[in-house]
């Protein structure tokens, strides 16, 4: 049974951060830059107490680390570069176990049938 909770996770963290990433790829960091961040959020605490928040310039950031842009993206957040290096990280992981446990289970089946 663990086995099955464990690659149910990894199938969770496979499709859930890799459409994340790839939008993040694909965003074009320049016609982000350019369009003045109209279309992101005003984040909360600045809005409300004038202080930016540890979380400030990560989307920004990410898209950066994304395009090898990693002086840009530490301008905007610095923790963005290790949020990327992280979650590509743990993506691989779950698609490396998911990858062992399903061709461990295709080579019990034909095990089993001859």
């Amino acid at each position: 049974m663990k086995k099955r909770a464990y690659l149910f996770y990894s199938y969770l963290i496979f499709f859930s951060l890799t459409p994340i990433l790839s939008v993040i790829i694909l965003l074009d960091p320049d016609r982000l830059v350019a369009s003045g961040y109209s279309f992101v959020p005003r984040c909360l605490t600045v809005v409300l107490f004038d202080v930016e928040c540890p979380g400030c310039g990560m989307g920004r950031s990410l898209c950066l680390v994304a395009h090898g842009r990693f002086v840009d993206a530490a301008q905007f957040n610095v923790t963005g570069i290790y949020l990327f290096v992280f979650l590509i990280s743990v993506d691989l992981v779950a698609i490396a176990y998911c990858v062992r446990e399903m061709s461990s289970l295709y080579i019990n089946r034909t095990k089993n049938t001859c």
